[in-house]
């Protein structure tokens, strides 16, 4: 039986993209990679201008903070190492090579054979990041405490669907990465949870995974923002996780597709998380598809290779439609934790005529919070009110803003509270990263 959480709301699917092939983008004529990949904690850049690097080569790292490496995702020239915006980006000039650097080591050795501390080790050096963190602290920090992998195939964003495709078409790399993450953790099983409308995507995970004592299968409806960590485990096991804390304190571990294919190969081949699956969709652009970019390629050259957009472009969302942020220009660039790059059409702006007290909103929040009030006081600059009801446990899914009647900018409004709040609760925990919330 599906499982899903009180709240939330159904939007249309939009994900025509998931029926085609992904398709590999190897040839961007620039990369700008970012030495802020996770968490807002900056990397310390190891090359400079007019050095030669190679795919898979280390190009920035921070020791001394909770944090991992970056790497080379073309092979070329270090054009330029140059602050944008108070980021600094390495920007790399494609010499279309595809030279991957000699310093990959794969694991020679049985998995059996090795520490989680090996593993946890291996994976921080890949740069792998799992839902905004070091994929290596969700292995490392927790050891012991976790009893329930999940492997995330939910994407409850309209229009996402790059995990879908990784699936279908590469099935066994996910097996395989999980099969990792299981023996890392030291436990028994990894739940795969999957939309239950999805039949094909279903009856792969069922056969793909035949052996009952190491994975099982649960279904949750297909409903936003269910694809949450927090949501997801509630939904699942109708555990709560409150803000500020990891869902490893409460015994559970959440990986995605890609992140478990990516655990894989940084043992399988040595090759660190240099190339991300986004879904490039939305009204504006001529041919939407999934693909696959090495990190640091541009939406400008991502579009072009998409057919380019259309007349009626305005405006562009890095991540999903509902809880994605809307980029400055084209040429920003895709990150470890870009998901989409949605073109989209100017759309008809929502008057705003005020809360009416109908409490959609509060039926659609997931967090079972009291948007239309948190809204109410943060217009009015009063923020030890919005703190005092909780508006650290808003995931910004901005579900609220999307049944408003009234037009009410309630996310927005939030937003602005937990800005003058601070930004982020007293954990550090980051509050809006741009990903699927």
């Amino acid at each position: 039986m599906a499982q899903t959480i009180s709240g939330g709301i159904r939007i249309d699917g939009r994900k025509s993209t998931g029926t085609k092939n992904a398709v590999a983008f190897t040839e961007p004529r620039l990369v700008a990679i970012s030495m802020k990949q996770h968490s807002g904690i900056p990397l310390i850049p190891s090359v400079a201008e007019g050095d030669h690097v190679d795919i898979g080569q280390c190009i920035g790292d921070n020791r001394g903070a909770p944090c991992c490496p970056v790497h080379a995702s073309v092979s070329g020239t270090v054009k330029a190492v140059e602050n944008r915006g108070g980021e600094v980006f390495a920007v790399i000039e494609n010499d279309m090579l595809y030279t991957v650097t000699p310093e990959l080591e794969p694991v020679d050795v049985p998995l059996t054979e090795l520490s989680a501390e090996d593993i946890a080790d291996r994976v921080r050096k890949a740069g792998i990041i799992s839902g905004g963190v070091p994929a290596c602290e969700k292995l490392s920090a927790t050891a012991g405490s976790v009893k329930r992998l999940i492997i995330n195939c939910v994407e409850s964003e309209p229009y996402l669907a790059s995990a879908r495709r990784l699936l279908l078409e590469q099935p066994e790399s996910v097996i395989k990465g999980a099969k990792v993450l299981v023996y890392a953790l030291g436990i028994r099983r990894a739940v795969f949870a999957a939309e239950d409308g999805d039949k094909e995507l279903l009856e792969l995970l069922d056969s793909r995974t035949a052996d009952k004592q190491l994975f099982s299968v649960k279904t949750v409806k297909a409903k936003y923002p269910q694809s949450g960590e927090r949501e997801l485990i509630n939904a699942l096991y109708g555990k709560e996780v409150p803000a500020g804390k990891r869902p490893e304190e409460y015994g559970f571990t959440v990986f995605t597709p890609e992140e478990a294919a990516a655990v894989y190969r940084a043992l399988a081949t040595g090759m660190p998380f240099v190339h991300k699956r986004i879904t490039v969709a939305g009204d504006a652009i001529k041919s939407p598809c999934c693909l696959v970019v090495p990190i640091g390629a541009t939406a400008e050259e991502i579009a072009e290779f998409c057919g380019g957009v259309k007349k009626r472009f305005s405006r562009l969302v890095l991540g999903g439609l509902m809880a994605g942020k809307t980029a400055e220009s084209l040429q920003c660039s895709v990150g470890k934790g870009t998901d989409a790059l949605l073109f989209l059409s100017a759309e008809k702006e929502k008057k705003n005529s005020g809360c009416i007290r109908c409490g959609r909103c509060v039926r659609a929040c997931p967090m079972r919070l009291m948007p239309h009030l948190l809204a109410a006081y943060a217009e009015k600059g009063k923020y030890g009110k919005c703190a005092s009801l909780d508006v650290f446990s808003c995931t910004e899914c901005g579900c609220c803003a999307y049944v408003c009647p009234g037009g009410v900018p309630i996310t927005e409004d939030i937003r602005r509270a937990k800005a003058a709040l601070g930004g982020a609760d007293v954990t550090g925990e980051v509050l809006n990263d741009g990903k699927d919330a």
